[in-house]
């Protein structure tokens, strides 16, 4: 996923290079059949990702599509799609939640793995991300939660981390 104006340039240089690497390949007459088939196979189906990605990050620029529902395992995602989509740059969101510039970077670099729930929560109420409906289930009950309480949250995460650590050794 192409996250900003600079990964958008150097995936459009990469797809530029990839287009003349497969028409050099499709005039050289030298090589092995099989072997040029297999690259030029790959070759385009590199070409095709960066089509994909390129027309997703123009979506969200250009057209602000409003992104009505996401499952919460698409949350990092949906957290940096909501960035492009309002138009706020990683700095821009940064100075708002707080951070400097290179957290927002290091959590979009890898997707918010780094990120605590808590810090998601921020970074989505930030950008006026609203959750309808939060389910947690536990045993084979289902909780509803309307909206969601951070206190809650908080409490819970807090929770969870201390049983976890309760079972490593």
């Amino acid at each position: 996923m192409i996250k900003n104006e600079k990964q958008y340039a150097i995936t459009n240089k990469k797809r530029k290079e990839f287009l003349r690497s497969l028409e050099k390949l499709q005039v050289d007459s030298q090589s092995n059949d099989k072997f040029k088939k297999i690259m030029q196979d790959a070759i385009k189906s590199q070409i095709e990702t960066f089509d994909r990605e390129l027309k997703e990050y123009e979506k969200l620029t250009n057209e602000k599509p409003i992104i009505f529902s996401s499952p919460i395992e698409n949350l990092s995602e949906t957290l940096i799609k909501a960035r492009i989509v309002t138009g706020l740059s990683q700095n821009d969101l940064a100075k708002i939640v707080g951070l400097k510039e290179q957290q927002i970077q290091r959590y979009e670099a890898n997707n918010y793995e780094s990120a605590n729930l808590e810090r998601m929560l921020s970074i989505a109420n930030a950008m006026n991300i609203h959750f309808d409906e939060t389910r947690a289930c536990i045993r084979q009950d289902i909780i509803k939660v309307k909206g969601y309480d951070v206190d809650f949250l908080k409490h819970a995460t807090t929770k969870l981390q201390n049983r976890r650590s309760l079972f490593t050794v």
